[in-house]
């Protein structure tokens, strides 16, 4: 790990992951200085599978997960950004963020029409899909987005899609469509910017 780059603390994701200060640390101390900060406190990793200890040697190893979860965490300057390269989350960091906020999607849709909200498994596991393939844009951008459909759609709800439909939906001929991918794209139009903490050098 190259030595200007600095390690930030996000204590919202931290909480999402069931991750404590502490335990975070171990990770990152293992994976700058490859041993742990406290070797007294690593069963909760192990058990998160966030680290591999070899019980012959007591050599600990991180995982893949704990690695992109430091990877997603660091940036190499406070004060430099580039737009144009994306940090994708992994699928975990993602389904937390999803699942916390899942209210406030089905919420645009509610009252709108009968089972016009979905079902909240269904939408947790489709907007999940469309971040990981859409990794360049942020979850404030996806609430833009349905806002701007139900928006158009102008009080007229008979054709309103579900919001599960919203994200992805079969189409006769057993393709898929994806009505978020559409309107999401026309957000810069009106005025909606990126969220930039998903971008970082």
């Amino acid at each position: 790990m190259a030595t200007k780059q600095s390690i930030v603390i996000d204590f919202k994701i931290l909480e999402q992951l069931g991750l404590g200060v502490k335990d975070y640390m171990n990770l990152v101390y293992l994976y700058l200085f490859d041993m742990p900060l406290d070797v007294k406190n690593l069963k909760p990793l192990e058990i998160k599978k966030y680290i591999k200890i070899d019980t012959e040697s007591n050599k600990v190893y991180l995982r893949e997960e704990a690695i992109e979860l430091i990877k997603f965490l660091s940036i190499k300057s406070f004060n430099k950004f580039n737009s144009s390269k994306v940090v994708k989350k992994s699928k975990r960091q993602v389904t937390a963020e999803i699942t916390e906020r899942i209210d406030e999607y089905r919420d645009k849709w509610k009252g709108l029409k009968p089972g016009s909200m979905g079902g909240k498994k269904d939408c947790i596991q489709k907007l999940t899909r469309w971040v990981m393939e859409n990794p360049e844009y942020s979850f404030d951008q996806v609430i833009k987005a349905a806002e701007l459909y139900i928006d158009s759609v102008g009080g007229n709800n008979t054709y309103l899609q579900r919001a599960d439909y919203f994200v992805f939906k079969q189409d006769v001929h057993k393709g898929e469509a994806s009505r978020l991918s559409a309107f999401i794209d026309e957000l810069e139009e009106y005025g909606v910017a990126s969220d930039w903490t998903s971008k970082l050098i």
